[in-house]
């Protein structure tokens, strides 16, 4: 399969600032990751045009990969309104799992994007799906040594307790992270191991 990026996308920035491209691996220029056994792909293919990105996409499916360009991001925020100056190739992932991407987000405190990586491609070699039915009904002990790297005790319990907490409360359905960020946050926020991102001011 594949996608036109219009304007044109700078995949390699793309796939390497964000939590949901943590799940992407880097390989020469090409990059993948796997999702429920199956191997995904991307990679640009050379084209004349400047005014667009052709991307061979293998194993992804038509409506999972959302990406919105920085340049139609609108903001009062002038740094953002410099960023965009800056960095027109710029895609923000907006279609990515939002329990994977909790996930990399709790497995991220403290660490490196490398460690919380090998983490979680350890819980997928371990576990296959990573999901809240799947982690809700695991022992945190169990895990334990797959996080070593990324603060194994108190991460093993929130990454558990988080997963039974969503099917909890929501029956495994986050996708009200969608809804507006305020709203979002504030539940977000009532999980265990969750809290405000340092340096971005309150939840």
């Amino acid at each position: 399969m594949r996608f036109t990026m219009k304007p044109p996308i700078d995949l390699g920035r793309t796939m390497t600032i964000q939590i949901p491209a943590l799940e992407w691996i880097c390989n020469s220029d090409s990059y993948l990751r796997t999702v429920d056994s199956v191997t995904q792909q991307i990679s640009p293919y050379p084209v004349q045009d400047s005014l667009s990105s052709h991307l061979d996409m293998e194993g992804v499916r038509p409506d999972e990969m959302r990406w919105t360009p920085l340049l139609e991001l609108r903001s009062r925020d002038p740094y953002i309104r410099k960023l965009r100056d800056f960095f027109p190739g710029l895609y923000f992932m907006t279609g990515q799992d939002p329990f994977r991407c909790l996930i990399l987000t709790v497995l991220t405190q403290n660490k490196t994007a490398e460690r919380a990586r090998a983490a979680f491609y350890e819980l997928v070699r371990q576990f296959g799906k990573i999901t809240p039915e799947t982690l809700s009904v695991i022992n945190p002990h169990d895990i334990v040594p797959i996080l070593y790297r990324c603060g194994p005790h108190r991460k093993a319990d929130y990454i558990v307790s988080i997963a039974r907490e969503v099917m909890r409360r929501w029956e495994g359905d986050l996708s009200w992270v969608y809804d507006p960020p305020d709203l979002a946050r504030e539940r977000l926020v009532t999980l265990p191991g969750v809290g405000p991102k340092k340096g971005w001011g309150p939840a």
